[in-house]
């Protein structure tokens, strides 16, 4: 992916729109009951940028506390959850794949806090899998996850 990629989005009613330039440095599934609750979805996608590519164009979010170190924004018109931002790693900002234009254009590459996954939701793509944050970007981050025998 080059470095100068741009990728484009917003909420579903249009009232906010952002872009973000640069490669993602890591783009994932994450089954933490945070970003399950604040998605309102069994699992969440998950694109990491570094904060300076990153610009709102037109209006601007909402946001709260979703932890102490947690701060999730959206739109106040929808309700699209758009982004978040941890003050553990300040450099980065997590936007929401499915408010990209073109969500298809970032694939998934991991599985993160698998060890507060549903249940129910069984993981069948052979992507790798975290226990927990896998580190921003970096393969050799935490040690993979591992997996339960599935009966």
């Amino acid at each position: 992916m080059a470095i100068n990629e741009l990728f484009n989005g917003g909420c579903a009613c249009g009232a906010i729109r952002y872009r973000v330039s640069g490669p993602p440095v890591m783009v994932e599934y994450c089954h933490c009951a945070d970003c399950r609750k604040s998605n309102g979805s069994a699992v969440a996608a998950l694109a990491g940028f570094r904060r300076n590519g990153f610009e709102i164009l037109d209006g601007p979010p909402l946001h709260y506390e979703s932890t102490p170190a947690v701060k999730r924004s959206f739109c106040g018109t929808c309700g699209s959850p758009l982004f978040y931002q941890n003050q553990d790693y300040p450099k980065d900002i997590y936007i929401h794949l499915g408010s990209f234009d073109q969500p298809e254009a970032l694939p998934p590459d991991r599985h993160v806090w698998v060890s507060e996954r549903i249940p129910w939701h069984r993981i069948k793509d052979g992507l790798p899998q975290y226990d927990q944050f896998s580190g921003t970007g970096l393969p050799e981050g935490a040690p993979p996850y591992k997996k339960p025998i599935e009966t």
